[in-house]
């Protein structure tokens, strides 16, 4: 009867560390992609609010990035622009990836702004 109880219980356990460790894995992957998403969000930023026709990008594209060269990951970013004064925008830039939620892991989704004057 003990061993069947020790069994049980070290199963639980095992269970138990087995869940905890999937945990760690999907938050790591979601660290590593939010920041490949922020990296892409300060290159597009930068980009596009340089030189007098960053109004014209303000749309919205798909761009394809490799985490670590075996597993491909889509990003989407999108960049509006909104006029703050007369001659002074506020350029912003969404990103987002795994089509913006994962089971678990919440919102897949970083934003990053500047003020820009063409």
């Amino acid at each position: 009867m003990e061993a069947v109880l020790a069994l049980a219980l070290l199963a639980i356990v095992l269970v138990s560390v087995s869940g905890l460790f999937l945990k760690l894995l999907g938050g790591s992957q979601k660290s590593s992609d939010l920041t490949a998403g922020a990296m892409l969000a300060e290159t597009i930023l930068q980009k596009h609010s340089i030189g007098p026709d960053f109004l014209s990008y303000a749309n919205q594209l798909q761009v394809l990035y490799n985490r670590d060269g075996s597993q491909a990951e889509e990003f989407t970013y999108q960049v509006t622009c909104t006029r703050v004064q007369s001659n002074l925008y506020y350029v912003d830039v969404q990103v987002s990836w795994s089509g913006g939620s994962r089971a678990g892991q919440g919102r897949l989704s970083t934003r990053l702004g500047r003020l820009a004057s063409p």
